[in-house]
């Protein structure tokens, strides 16, 4: 059964290694530099969904929605890829009502790490960090509309936010 995760674009390096080796497609960023980040997925078996709310959102979302209804869980970081960090763009609910596949938000926190100076200040765990995970139960996004879908976007960001915050008590 397919499920869509949705986690903060700088939480995503401990998420390859975490699911490492299942059916999972990620969406990427068709820049460039999109192409660096395709090709580290690839070394842990992700397959890689072209596009970005910058650069081809429509194609983007399309392949999104396809991939759900072909069985492959989805993982999506609706902030990424260039911010502003931890706001929750609409096509991850777009593609979840589309395709009445859940929203499983996800945040990591670790106990020690790197963090970079770009705008998601994206985490790097240092060697033998403690790392913890938290998945918040699936969530249907509600709505007689993909307009409707799109609304709820906020809400899924707060959600995911509270949900760091629960991992940061955990940690």
């Amino acid at each position: 059964m397919p499920n869509l995760y949705a986690f903060w674009h700088a939480d995503m390096l401990p998420l390859l290694i975490e699911h490492e080796g299942e059916r999972v497609a990620m969406l990427v960023s068709s820049h460039r530099d999109g192409e660096i980040i395709t090709r580290v997925m690839r070394a842990f078996g992700y397959h890689a969904i072209r596009g970005s709310t910058s650069r081809g959102a429509a194609g983007a979302l399309r392949s999104m929605v396809r991939t759900l209804r072909e069985g492959c869980t989805v993982g999506v970081t609706p902030d990424g890829p260039r911010g502003p960090a931890r706001e929750f763009s609409p096509g991850p609910a777009i593609a979840s009502f589309e395709t009445g596949v859940p929203v499983t938000l996800t945040a990591v926190v670790a106990d020690r790490a790197w963090y970079l100076r770009t705008w998601d200040r994206f985490m790097i765990p240092k060697p033998f960090a403690r790392i913890t995970v938290c998945y918040q139960p699936a969530i249907a996004v509600p709505g007689p509309t993909a307009r409707d879908a799109a609304a709820f976007a906020p809400s899924l960001g707060a959600m995911l936010n509270s949900l760091h915050d629960v991992a940061l008590a955990q940690r």
